[in-house]
């Protein structure tokens, strides 16, 4: 039975034509049609106001990026397609995250903050894990997916890459910075837990509010800026003042990526409890 066999797909039109013509051959090469937006089962598409989308019953219809279309090629079968949402507020959809080495508190908000927003979490480093997190290297799970790399192309990288799409609310964020085995966010000041002890690192670590947009877009390529999504504000919270106890010992990175979900879910962030 071919993969897709099942699916009719209609390409979104804001879909560039890089992404849609050789995605169309994959698809059709695996049994799926091409067809009109009213007659799919499928919708791909970079954006979730596309055109057309006002027509669209959602229950009744799967939405995803193409990712969806390479991962499933990738395993040898369909994909869940709540996990390739092209929702901005879905930070880290298209990604399945492993830890290896971190406290208990940082790996409980890794994965909870990965779930939460998207993506899928795994213990074990499995043959469908893209980002690995590491705060040193050295590992059984570092060296296995090191040694790996070039061909499951599985990001190594630090924590920090996960706070920052948080803290700035961006999907897509780009890796290189992150990644091992040279990490160039770790000498800019932070260390593999946050920032160090001193001034110059906390200075570093908080960034002032009219320097974000740049930050967002200065490691970017044209393409890179184009794919990448901003995270919408929901009021989850209600204006809830909501205090974070000191024993969930969460790292100062961590911290501040907390207190930027609270507030993006329309909360408070009241400090925390000492």
């Amino acid at each position: 039975m071919p993969l897709f066999e099942n699916v009719r797909y209609f390409f979104a039109p804001s879909c560039p034509a890089e992404l849609r013509l050789p995605q169309s051959a994959i698809l059709n090469a695996n049994g799926a049609t091409a067809t009109d937006l009213a007659s799919a089962t499928h919708i791909i598409t970079n954006t979730i106001d596309f055109e057309g989308k006002q027509n669209v019953k959602e229950e009744d219809i799967a939405i995803v990026t193409g990712v969806w279309v390479d991962r499933s090629v990738l395993f040898g079968k369909l994909q869940p397609t709540q996990f390739y949402s092209p929702d901005p507020s879905m930070l880290f959809s298209g990604i399945v995250a492993c830890a290896t080495d971190l406290s208990p508190s940082d790996l409980e908000v890794l994965s909870a903050g990965i779930s939460a927003l998207g993506g899928q979490w795994r213990p074990g480093l499995t043959r469908e894990v893209t980002h690995l997190f590491a705060v040193v290297p050295g590992s059984e799970k570092y060296n296995t997916a090191m040694h790996y790399q070039a061909d499951t192309k599985v990001k190594v990288l630090v924590p920090h890459w996960f706070d920052d799409s948080v803290r700035l609310g961006v999907r897509g964020l780009p890796t290189a910075t992150y990644e091992w085995p040279d990490p160039q966010i770790l000498k800019a000041g932070k260390g593999p837990n946050g920032p160090n002890e001193s001034g110059e690192g906390r200075a570093q670590n908080k960034i002032p509010g009219d320097k974000k947009a740049m930050y967002r877009t200065a490691l970017m390529s044209v393409a890179q800026e184009g794919q990448m999504g901003r995270a919408v504000q929901r009021d989850v919270w209600q204006g809830r003042r909501i205090v974070l106890s000191s024993d969930l010992e969460l790292s100062e990175g961590r911290k501040q990526a907390v207190a930027a979900g609270i507030a993006r879910a329309g909360g408070r962030h009241a400090g925390f409890e000492r």
